[in-house]
């Protein structure tokens, strides 16, 4: 009978005591969540790590509480991964009808929440799917129709050849759940799908249906907005008033409501990222007599990615960056933070410019995210005890109040200028990918010594990579500030010979990488193996012939396969080919099962190179190629992951935008810590 069970997809739990809302725990757990979106993300962060497993897994109800919070941070990676784990909780099934009755609700949120981060982690397919889940088990209120309407929206805009289909989609779904709240008496749900019901009949050409629904939106919220009185109207009320506005045309009225929205709003950066999404989409699919073309006045806050000159050490003899300068220095990039809109900032944690921002950046109530190229104490040591033990307490501080703490190396003296280095792509890389998720400008700003040819991992060195990328952005020097792209001459490259041949050879910072195995090689006969060692590992050898100039080191073991790449690009359509040509073989005729399948994952990191002294060949080895190791296991059948890391150095040079979808937060084998991966799409 239990056999039976599990195969009909029940789960089977350990019994415990009933947790009821009075037991002490679970509502001191209750009261802290109350006051969770006061927290920075890393509290956040920790107190979900070190929360009482038993106790939440009897609770899930605390996962999505939890979940929301980290989802109004406008952080949808860890809170799909908080929903997943909630869902894991009740047994990880999507089947209703197997939860007891009083767990629905829960279950319900808990995927529904996971559709909406998933949605805001730019994988509207996935969305899809899970809410298909719950409309096909007849969940069909106007909150769910509305998520699946805003998801085929999604689909519409990443699908350019099945724009139209998919907007007729979204635009059926909007307005049979408008029908549904309004039958249910629902304003909230009236409203809420009411307008975009408007909005995507105006972007299917049906102005004058646009304009007679976007109408009675209007009067709706009028309605509940004088139901309101002197408590006042909320964010979304006046953000639909304006939309409302926009639709019919009258940008002076929009432009009001809009405001007002964007001061109620204030750092809530999903609120306004939404508001903002949509105003652009009227306004991109306007005509000129219905004068719709300006944008709403209030703007979406940026994201800043910084870098900046270390304070002068205590030692140094030659003045660059003199202490005396603190207090000018960090007015000027006060102003420039205020004048650049800024509410994200990513940054290193220096002595000096570093900490100057991420002080400013706080201050003005932005969220920072720091990333560090080697651990606290060897970090430490290397950029801040040099320049005054002051500067280790305000870096506490900061550490403190951040979204995000990223270490990305180990301390190695010889190399630290090349840690830097990657540290600078990584910074770029991994802000470029926020400011995209949230729809909103990127804005780089450096402080530097003008005319200082800097080191490869300094601020003349992330200044050239912004340049090689054509981004403009702002510089704050001892002379003044100044904005554009100026000429790479300004910024001189160190001359060849800055350092040894040796150095060069033998280390890294960084390259690309990936592993592969085919799914149940360990089951094939003896005589299936000598087909597949001949026939499988030729095409395989085809495909690598025509990257030879781009692949640095081949290795394969049965049916591993480790290559390492010269370059991002090549790594991604190795990858590429080698699932496409497995999946689209008849093996069957190499004497060989129907059903191969192979894993495949991409990382990038810096790492050494060596030659083997038995095999006489290039190597490579490091702590990145261990970890590059570790995800191919963890990799589904049939799918390519990809770090967290790979996708944000993929950004910084510019390419990959749509190729990855996040697919989570996964386990390490062998210890090696948990890692966001990501899907890369065929």
């Amino acid at each position: 009978i239990l056999q039976a069970l599990l195969d009909m997809g029940y789960t089977l739990n350990r019994p415990g005591p009933e947790i009821s809302p009075d037991d002490e725990e679970y509502s001191v757990v209750c009261a802290r969540l109350k006051e969770a979106d006061s927290w920075s993300l890393q509290r956040l962060r920790r107190f979900f790590k070190h929360r009482n497993r038993w106790l939440w897994d009897q609770c899930p109800e605390l996962y999505l509480r939890t979940g929301k919070a980290v989802l109004r941070r406008s952080e949808p990676l860890l809170a799909y991964d908080i929903f997943s784990t909630g869902l894991k909780a009740m047994g990880g099934t999507f089947r209703l009808d197997q939860l007891e009755t009083e767990s629905t609700p829960v279950a319900i949120e808990l995927i529904r929440n996971q559709a909406v981060a998933l949605a805001r982690s730019s994988a509207p397919s996935s969305a899809e799917n899970l809410l298909k889940q719950l409309v096909e088990q007849h969940v069909t209120d106007s909150e769910t129709m509305g998520l699946l309407g805003r998801v085929y929206k999604d689909m519409a805009f990443a699908q350019p050849g099945r724009k139209s289909y998919y907007l007729r989609r979204a635009y059926g779904t909007y307005f049979r759940a408008y029908g549904r709240a309004a039958r249910e008496y629902d304003p909230e749900g009236a409203y809420y799908n009411g307008i975009n019901t408007a909005t995507l009949a105006f972007l299917t050409g049906d102005r004058l249906q646009a304009k007679k629904i976007a109408t009675d939106v209007e009067q709706l919220c009028l309605s509940l907005s004088r139901k309101a009185g002197a408590s006042g109207t909320s964010f979304w009320l006046d953000a639909t008033l304006g939309e409302a506005a926009l639709l019919q045309g009258d940008l002076d009225r929009a432009e009001k409501y809009y405001e007002q929205a964007c001061r109620k709003a204030g750092q809530d950066l999903v609120a306004l990222s939404s508001i903002i999404r949509q105003a652009r989409l009227i306004i991109a699919h306007g005509e000129r007599k219905n004068n719709v073309k300006r944008a709403p006045s209030c703007l979406l806050p940026s994201v800043i990615v910084f870098s900046g000159h270390m304070i002068d050490a205590l030692s140094r003899k030659e003045a660059r960056f003199p202490s005396s300068k603190q207090e000018e220095i960090g007015e000027k990039i006060r102003l420039e933070i205020a004048r650049l809109r800024g509410g994200v900032g990513y940054s290193a944690a220096a002595a000096g410019s570093d900490i100057l921002f991420l002080e400013a950046m706080l201050a003005a109530g932005g969220k920072v995210h720091v990333v560090l190229p080697v651990d606290i104490e060897n970090f430490k040591e290397q950029s801040l005890r040099p320049s005054g033990r002051d500067w280790e307490e305000r870096f506490e501080a900061v550490v403190d109040k951040a979204e995000s703490l990223t270490v990305l190396d180990v301390f190695n003296p010889g190399n630290f200028e090349n840690s830097l280095e990657f540290t600078n792509r990584y910074l770029f890389g991994i802000a470029r990918m926020r400011a995209e998720q949230m729809q909103t400008s990127l804005r780089p700003l450096a402080v530097l010594q003008e005319n200082d040819p800097g080191g490869r991992g300094g601020t003349a060195g992330m200044v050239r990579l912004w340049q090689r990328q054509q981004v403009e952005y702002s510089l704050i020097s001892l002379q003044g500030v100044g904005t554009g792209n100026a000429p790479v001459s300004v910024f001189p490259a160190p001359q060849p010979g800055s350092w040894s041949c040796a150095e060069k050879a033998e280390h890294h910072t960084s390259l690309p990488m990936l592993f592969a195995d085919v799914r149940g090689y360990s089951r094939l006969t003896e005589d299936e193996a000598v087909c597949f060692s001949g026939s499988f590992l030729a095409r395989v050898a085809e495909i690598l012939h025509r990257f030879d100039s781009s692949i640095l080191s081949k290795r394969t073991a049965g049916d591993g396969l480790f290559l390492v790449f010269h370059d991002l690009e090549s790594a991604i359509r190795v990858a590429r080919r080698l699932q496409k040509m497995i999946s689209s073989h008849d093996w069957q005729l190499d004497h060989l099962p129907p059903n191969l399948q192979m894993r495949i994952s991409l990382d990038a990191g810096p790492c050494y190179s060596y030659r083997d002294p038995i095999m006489n060949k290039l190597e490579f080895c490091g702590n990145y190629v261990v970890r590059a190791a570790r995800i191919e296991p963890i990799t589904p059948p049939g799918h390519i992951y990809a770090s967290d890391t790979f996708v944000a150095l993929c950004r910084a040079e510019g390419l990959g935008r749509g190729d990855f979808s996040y697919a989570g937060q996964v386990v390490l084998p062998k210890g090696f810590g948990t890692l966001a991966v990501f899907h890369v799409t065929a």
